[in-house]
């Protein structure tokens, strides 16, 4: 909340607070021989101890704080945009999820990464309404190789459709 200063008539504003609310918690199961991946660039990231077909297997979530303008699907759909700057992005499943936590969109896609890798990715977004201003989309990836092992990538899905917000 914001609090008059004493003397100068000035607002002194914290994070978080009703105006600016901190993020929405999340948590994800992650199975044994994964480990945590300390990183700058999320709020959560795990990967497999072994390389698998070049590539560790990993899983990344991240909390995207957005102005409440549209519907989930529209806030939905504006985050999957970032997605079309993977080179030879193909997208091989793309479902809206209604009901259960939150409005939700789960896509599987193909794309090459570093090293020429042929890698897919597995992506979970929930919409989070925040406030009246602002929602939180809370995204999981998890990537692996193409090539990897069926019980590699029912492992990758697993922690990514393990994620779970709003709790307290």
């Amino acid at each position: 909340m914001a609090d008059p200063a004493a003397d100068q008539g000035e607002l002194l504003l914290q994070f978080p607070s009703e105006e600016f609310p901190a993020p929405s918690p999340f948590r994800v199961t992650v199975p044994a021989g994964w480990r945590a991946i300390p990183t700058g660039d999320a709020h959560l990231a795990v990967g497999m101890d072994a390389v698998v077909d070049r590539f560790r297997p990993n899983v990344v979530v991240r909390v995207h704080r957005l102005a409440r303008t549209g519907d989930a699907d529209v806030a939905l759909d504006v985050m999957l945009t970032g997605d079309d700057d993977l080179p030879a992005l193909e997208v091989l499943d793309d479902e809206r999820r209604e009901g259960g936590q939150a409005p939700a969109r789960r896509r599987l896609m193909r794309y090459v990464g570093p090293e020429n890798t042929a890698l897919e990715a597995r992506r979970l977004m929930i919409f989070v309404p925040v406030s009246e201003h602002f929602a939180d989309v809370v995204s999981a990836v998890g990537t692996r190789s193409v090539g990897a092992p069926a019980d590699v990538a029912a492992a990758v899905d697993a922690v990514v459709d393990s994620l779970a917000v709003g709790f307290a």
